[in-house]
């Protein structure tokens, strides 16, 4: 129960530090906003915010228009969109280009680096049809790149999913598993 009441004090300590801009030490286990013997200073600067840069919003006006504003947009009884920091020393209109140029990089970034859809296998042809010389090493390509579709699924598998996305795992990874053992794997 005392460790409850401290933590409680320690909290409102930090906060009314906050507020007024006061200083708080550690004294033990206690917090105080007087200095002690042996207390330890304690920082309470907001470690998630950049000095260097402000908010500005991205609101949805009444009349669906889209606005970049420093306000908050519920103070003009707006839908906020989003929210994003920029460097305070630029003007408000250059702000805006920076966000949006940072969104299109951002955007171009997604495309360029978006994962590449899973490998689709068609069918083999039968045993039979392959005469050729190369029918073995064809067979241990194919048996190489099911193994690693097979690897690829355990991995999707691993990272868990919805019912139908497991299923869909489970399947294909039956599938792969049954064209191994017919080529004989």
């Amino acid at each position: 129960m005392r460790a409850v009441r401290s933590l409680i004090s320690a909290g409102a300590l930090i906060l009314l530090s906050l507020q007024a801009g006061a200083q708080v030490y550690r004294c033990g286990n206690e917090y105080s906003a007087t200095p002690c013997k042996g207390g330890r200073e304690i920082d309470v600067s907001d470690p998630l915010r950049d000095p260097d840069k402000i908010l500005i919003h991205l609101c949805r006006s009444s009349h669906q228009d889209l606005i970049w504003t420093s306000m908050r947009c519920v103070d003009a009884k707006w839908a906020q969109v989003r929210s994003e920091w920029v460097p305070r020393n630029l003007e408000f209109d250059d702000q805006v280009k920076y966000v949006t140029a940072k969104g299109e990089r951002d955007r171009q970034a997604r495309l360029t680096y978006a994962p590449a859809a899973p490998m689709q296998y068609s069918p083999q042809p039968s045993r039979a049809a392959n005469n050729n010389n190369n029918s073995g090493y064809n067979n241990k390509m194919q048996c190489q790149s099911l193994d690693e579709r097979v690897n690829w699924l355990d991995s999707l598998g691993r990272a868990g999913g919805g019912g139908y996305t497991m299923d869909w795992i489970r399947e294909e990874r039956r599938l792969a598993r049954d064209k191994q053992f017919r080529l004989k794997c």
